[in-house]
């Protein structure tokens, strides 16, 4: 799973699947802190869809963490103030970078929450569209 895929469905999924994952790397892997999770500004890149240029909007609160697992570093990085869970990304990245082998046991869970959070877009698609209006036109005879 690629890491994107991953900090999606971490981030977008149960708040908890983060923490008992994070938890369960701690119990079996020494986890070491680089750095505290910490506030930090980043700019937002945005396109303009007429033109095709590239700019930037203005900057996004994001905290960041980073820790190690021997050697191997794991980063986090969330919009927005939430130091807990971004100390559990860094921690599960890190796994992930160590290729440990709770990965195993992890996938699983991380499809079904995938699949889980694709069902409620789904639902959410289908309550928007159950709002469509359809326009007509009168033609003339």
């Amino acid at each position: 799973m690629k890491r994107r895929c991953r900090t999606q469905i971490l981030v977008e999924g149960a708040p908890e699947l983060a923490e008992t994952l994070s938890l369960e790397a701690e119990k079996t892997h020494e986890v070491r802190d680089v750095d505290n999770p910490s506030g930090g500004l980043v700019m937002m890149r945005m396109r303009d869809t007429a033109r095709k240029d590239a700019y930037f909007l203005g900057e996004v609160l994001v905290t960041e963490a980073k820790v190690r697992i021997g050697e191997i570093l794991g980063i986090g990085l969330i919009r927005g103030d939430r130091p807990d869970l971004a100390r559990h990304l860094a921690v599960i990245d890190a796994v992930f970078n160590v290729e440990s082998s709770l990965i195993e046991s992890w996938l699983p869970r991380l499809e079904a929450e995938k699949g889980r959070l694709t069902g409620i877009r789904s639902q959410e698609a289908a309550e928007i569209l159950k709002t469509r209006v359809e326009f007509t036109t009168m033609e003339s005879c």
